[in-house]
């Protein structure tokens, strides 16, 4: 994680959706299967809730994006659309929990997550810290489903500390967005990015709002 100073504009350039052009974000780390056990070792290192963390885990047992992600990709090959600059990959909620009390979040600021996926980093951070909102961008329009899916299922199961109406889970390119204007804590896993997509992605780092704090996911590690 880094801190950031700047002011905010736009930045990204737009990017064509057209057959073979489309470039997406994605995530790193394992999807999880089986009983949700009490996480209290990652809990009790994040200084979090070991109970929100399991609510996280039973909202996502019915979830496989890697499948869905599959799935997606071989519908848009066989439409003639080729994706490039990506690997789908997940977050675990409590090695998450741990990168996020890393970055320190405050009560009020705006977390985002580029490239969300199925969510998960997403409803994490909603679930234990008191954000202003916590908001996600998903290109991809069943992973996008799937996570709007496993909000509502963690709404029901527990109380979040961000109020429902403020977490977002949006679909779009990120990327041709100013996602930089309001974010406080950004979480972005550029692994498989083009140079041009990180080049895009570092214009908007600098112009994040001074303070904000950028965690930036890479192989090797989980969620940090």
């Amino acid at each position: 994680a880094m801190e950031s100073g700047g002011g905010a504009a736009d930045a990204f350039p737009g990017r064509s959706t057209a057959a073979g052009k489309r470039k997406l974000g994605g995530r790193i780390g394992h999807h999880g299967t089986g009983t949700p056990t009490v996480l209290t070792a990652y809990a009790s290192k994040a200084g979090v809730d070991a109970a929100q963390l399991n609510a996280i885990a039973a909202a996502y047992m019915p979830v496989n994006g890697y499948e869905i992600a599959k799935s997606e990709k071989s519908k848009q090959r066989a439409r003639g659309i080729y994706v490039h600059g990506i690997q789908y990959g997940e977050v675990k909620p409590d090695a998450f929990a741990e990168l996020l009390s890393w970055m320190t979040p405050r009560s009020g600021e705006n977390f985002l997550d580029i490239g969300s996926g199925t969510g998960k980093a997403v409803l994490t951070a909603a679930a234990l810290y008191p954000l202003g909102s916590a908001t996600g961008i998903e290109i991809q329009p069943a992973l996008h489903e799937a996570a709007l899916r496993a909000r509502e299922r963690l709404l029901g199961m527990t109380e979040l500390r961000v109020p429902s109406d403020q977490i977002r889970l949006e679909l779009g390119d990120a990327l041709t967005q100013p996602w930089h204007a309001e974010a406080d804590l950004v979480f972005c896993t550029p692994t498989c990015f083009t140079p041009e997509m990180v080049e895009a992605l570092c214009q908007g780092v600098d112009k994040l709002p001074i303070g904000a704090r950028l965690a930036v996911g890479h192989r090797g590690d989980d969620a940090h």
